[in-house]
């Protein structure tokens, strides 16, 4: 019932927008005519804002008949963890467990023998958490 009365709150507040909308062109054009120019741009927001209204409300149902069909969302999706390849299919060349816990990493893009190849590596002469926890004042770092 709650959600009924929100639903035509809702379409009533939107209908009121554009009884207001409506009136004040109304009124400037009772105060000096419309021009042609003036209709053409009238007409052409009126059908750029129907259908921005028809799309929405077409994507609206959409979604909640496929809300009906498959239920609410219980878990998150699972995405894809296949990182041989970037997003523009280069190969990648990476140990991801080791530079896991890098504070830098260097992203280079090499020539490889089928093409360009993407490979991540440790910064040179930049030490990890773990060895600058290990220095002491010895430490060149």
């Amino acid at each position: 019932m709650k959600a009924r009365i929100s639903q035509l709150l809702q379409v009533l507040v939107a209908i009121a927008g554009w009884l207001v909308f409506a009136a004040m062109w109304w009124w400037a054009f009772d105060r000096r005519g419309p021009s042609t120019d003036q209709v053409r741009d009238l007409a052409a927001v009126a059908v750029f804002s129907l259908a921005v209204v028809v799309v929405t409300s077409l994507w609206v149902r959409y979604n909640v008949q496929i809300y009906r069909i498959k239920g609410p969302r219980t878990r998150i999706p699972e995405g894809d963890r296949d990182y041989s390849h970037d997003t523009v299919g280069r190969p990648i060349l990476a140990h991801f467990e080791t530079l896991a816990y890098e504070r830098s990493i260097v992203i280079d893009i090499i020539d490889g023998p089928r093409g360009p190849v993407k490979v991540y590596s440790l910064a040179e002469g930049v030490t990890s958490s773990g060895e600058e926890a290990a220095c002491t004042t010895s430490c060149s770092a």
